[in-house]
């Protein structure tokens, strides 16, 4: 009994000892895995602050060291997470670190500013990119001339089925009716998403051959190395592009295009910049993803006499003059216009074998919406509503046309809430228009809008829009007589309008009239494109 305590006492610090490893072992794997869920969602500043916590635990792990300095070094605060990059200095033998390091040290002694002194250190800390390097660059650029240049150059990411690019499309079609010359250019050509990058060709008046794909592979000089990699490659390539073409005006759309193409626009010397703006502030679309020192590098680029943004309505003007503190004058507004001949004449033969297609009763009534399948579409909360609808109505079905990355997710969700029967998913298609008379009511639940084309397009489709009132939204409708606008972003809130609507057939029947004329008469693709007939001058 003795020698039995005894032991039990000798054994007792290794016991502990071991337990406490076991608590290390688990919490650097609980750290690691909450940046992996992290890395996966693309929250970039949440990876990097948990990482930040596992190395300074675990000094001695040269891999998680390389990657916290990568981090830092792709977030672009370089000033306030200098120590992470630093850190990259020691490890010469990982390329990937190396050049993140030289970047950083070539853009610090471009500046003047010492990398580890304690001197300049309120400047060093507020070093960033992409913020600081445009107004490093920019505002020693000289003055645009515009002697011996012609025509108009537009630059998208693609011609994949968008919104934003279905109306860089119309623009393109309506400077080529008025003999206008027009060359355009993309960089996003992968078709893995299942989005043809070319789905729009057709609309621009262009042919392929007409399509020049930028180079994105070239080795990367300054200043464009001094850019986040999701900017840098890119403003190479359409500078070089730019070079080469010496357009009088350049055209570009949405916000990773204007700020690596207007970047590019101004050190080539190209003398009209228009950049086209479709959503919020990039921050309210894209939480969390690493954004920071955008709005300083629009600000640097609106300080431009060759620059403006075109914003597609009056809430992202406001908003972005907000953001941006940009001048009034700055920042112009054109709504979107469309060509919507093909939707004010359903196809009725096509819209009944298309719900019969789905399983649902010809008699039932239909709520839906067109979206990608994104965190800002909050799909989660559409499905939320949809329960409550269909608890209530059980003539309801439910039509959501889109795909994207949360797709599988509302798909688990449908079962889970025991709508497995009353949802329909219809994944991508490519004639929505064809479409989306099947719908009754087109319901909305976004939480950040620029001016959202679906809900243009539904009304000149019949269908009632209802959506949360947050950007654009209440541009795009007569609230109360064309379609409504819900102020309490919640599931409920939302299902009381659409029951309200579905109960009164005679409310239905004039906001249909009412929503077709609406539209017709306020977004025209005509109106539009002479807008932008007169703002692309060449």
């Amino acid at each position: 009994m003795v020698l039995d305590s005894t032991f039990e006492i000798a054994r007792a610090p290794h016991a502990l000892e071991a337990r406490r490893n076991q608590k290390l072992v688990k919490g650097a794997s609980s750290l690691l895995a909450e940046v992996y869920r992290a890395k996966k969602e693309r929250r970039w500043n949440d990876a990097y602050k948990v990482l930040e916590q596992y190395v300074e635990s675990h000094p001695q792990d040269i891999r998680r060291t390389i990657e916290l300095g990568l981090l830092a070094y792709r977030s672009g605060s370089w000033g306030e997470r200098i120590s992470a990059i630093l850190a990259l200095h020691d490890y010469p033998h990982d390329k990937k670190a190396r050049d993140a390091f030289e970047t950083v040290q070539s853009f610090f002694q471009a500046c003047s500013i010492p990398m580890s002194s304690r001197q300049d250190s309120e400047q060093r800390e507020t070093l960033q990119s992409p913020g600081s390097v445009f107004r490093h660059v920019l505002d020693s650029c000289p003055a645009s001339r515009k002697e011996k240049r012609a025509g108009v150059v537009m630059i998208v990411p693609s011609l994949a089925g968008g919104g934003a690019e279905r109306i860089a499309a119309t623009i393109c079609n309506g400077l080529l009716t008025k003999g206008r010359s027009v060359e355009m250019a993309i960089y996003e050509v992968s078709n893995a998403s299942g989005r043809d990058p070319l789905f729009y060709l057709p609309t621009t008046g262009l042919s392929t051959k007409d399509i020049q794909v930028l180079d994105l592979s070239s080795d990367l000089r300054e200043p464009f190395k001094w850019l986040p990699p999701n900017l840098s490659r890119k403003s190479q390539a359409i500078h070089d592009f730019l070079i080469e073409r010496r357009p009088r005006t350049l055209y570009l759309t949405l916000d990773m295009a204007n700020l690596a193409g207007g970047f590019a626009a101004v050190i080539a010397g190209v003398p009209n910049i228009v950049l086209h703006c479709h959503n919020q502030r990039p921050s309210s679309v894209y939480a969390n993803l690493g954004i920071e020192g955008w709005a300083a590098a629009y600000h640097a680029l609106l300080k431009r006499e060759e620059v403006r943004i075109i914003a597609v309505s009056q809430t992202v003007s406001d908003d972005y003059i907000d953001w941006t503190g940009a001048q009034l004058g700055k920042i112009e507004v054109v709504r979107n216009g469309l060509d919507l001949r093909q939707l004010m004449k359903p196809d009725k033969p096509f819209i009944r074998a298309f719900k019969t297609e789905l399983g649902i009763p010809q008699a039932s009534l239909v709520v839906g919406a067109a979206f990608r399948f994104e965190e800002v579409k909050r799909p989660d909360l559409w499905l939320r509503m949809a329960q409550q609808v269909g608890r209530e109505r059980q003539d309801v079905h439910f039509v959501l046309f889109g795909e994207g990355a949360l797709l599988d997710a509302a798909q688990l969700q449908c079962r889970e809430l025991g709508l497995k029967d009353r949802v329909h998913f219809t994944g991508h298609i490519n004639d929505l228009y064809r479409r989306l008379p099947l719908l009754d009511i087109f319901v909305l639940s976004s939480r950040s809008e620029g001016l959202p084309n679906v809900l243009l397009e539904a009304q000149a489709a019949g269908v009632i829009p209802i959506a949360f009132d947050v950007g654009g939204c209440r541009e795009t409708m007569i609230d109360g007589v064309t379609g409504h606008l819900v102020h309490e972003q919640s599931a409920e809130a939302l299902a009381n309008v659409v029951l309200k609507v579905l109960s009164d057939s005679e409310w239905r029947g004039a906001a249909r009239k009412c929503g077709k004329k609406f539209v017709r008469s306020q977004f025209s693709a005509r109106r539009m494109q002479a807008s932008f007939g007169r703002l692309l001058r060449s």
